[in-house]
């Protein structure tokens, strides 16, 4: 299973899978205490797999932009 169909077991993005979840919302919630840690390993794993993703998206659109 890819790590951004995981879905939000909680808070104001419950029921939709990661990928579809801003992601600065997804770096403070990694950041949260009371966060359970075996969901939080999963989340910062989905932020450490996605990061190179969404930089080559972004300078993508930049480029098409220009």
């Amino acid at each position: 299973m890819n790590l951004g169909e995981t879905i939000m077991p909680m808070g104001q993005h419950i029921g939709k899978p990661l990928e579809d979840i801003p992601r600065d919302y997804l770096e403070w919630l990694v950041s949260q205490p009371w966060v359970y840690y075996s969901f939080r390993i999963r989340l910062q794993d989905y932020l450490d797999q996605s990061r190179p993703t969404q930089v080559v998206a972004r300078i993508r659109a930049q480029q098409e932009g220009t």
